[in-house]
């Protein structure tokens, strides 16, 4: 993986890892890009265009951008964190993805007390 430094193969076996001279934002590292996977353009267009696209939402309502605004440091921009509302099920698919993020060397996620563990 990327986020490990190093990206392996389905043979285990690690690929070369470039630094692609992609500008960041101040006090952030540069990105680490996969050598079979390196930054484009395109990609980026791409990426800002799912960003905003609200047919992805089940409604068509909503998009990443409505609660993560870019004019808001990608928050919504409110003091204090709004609760959601989930069901059982919602929350136990969050803390079931949490378990994979942790599984995969992502930093230690925990889902809050009142999740179904």
């Amino acid at each position: 993986m990327a986020l490990c430094g190093a990206a392996f193969a389905a043979d285990n076996k690690a690929t070369v890892v470039k630094k692609a001279t992609v500008p960041v934002p101040l006090g952030l590292l540069p990105v680490d890009w996969p050598a079979d996977n390196m930054y484009s353009s395109e990609k980026a267009e791409l990426g800002r265009l799912l960003y905003f696209d609200k047919p992805l939402s089940k409604d068509n309502s909503i998009s990443c951008a409505s609660c993560h605004s870019p004019e808001h440091a990608y928050t919504d921009g409110a003091e204090k964190i709004k609760p959601l509302k989930l069901t059982d099920q919602q929350k136990q698919d969050l803390v079931e993805s949490l378990k994979s993020l942790n599984s995969q060397g992502w930093q230690k996620v925990t889902p809050p007390a009142s999740f179904p563990q």
